[in-house]
């Protein structure tokens, strides 16, 4: 376990399938916190939010499209209280800082 992320918070739009979920996974194995946004599966983000919290990191999870430009503030800044310096809220392809 390398920790490239330990002390980071993550946003990862689109947690619950595909390459979010995997990076929802990766960022959490990795040392970061993690809070995602979901469209509609509540059944999926509760596998991917048990996934995060059984790599020892905290997660949170926000239903809402990433269309909603007023829906996403809420994850945006309710991301920001995971008691970490963020890597990048609200992209995917987020790099270390």
């Amino acid at each position: 376990m390398s920790l490239l992320l330990e002390g980071k918070r993550a946003f990862i739009s689109g947690g619950t399938r595909g390459i979010g979920a995997a990076l929802c996974e990766v960022f959490a194995r990795e040392g970061a916190d993690v809070a995602f946004n979901y469209g509609s599966r509540d059944d999926l983000a509760e596998v991917t939010r048990k996934k995060i919290e059984a790599l020892g990191r905290k997660a949170m999870a926000f239903k809402v499209s990433i269309t909603d430009r007023f829906g996403m503030k809420r994850p945006s800044i309710a991301a920001t209280t995971l008691p970490r310096p963020p890597i990048a809220p609200g992209t995917k392809s987020s790099t270390p800082t």
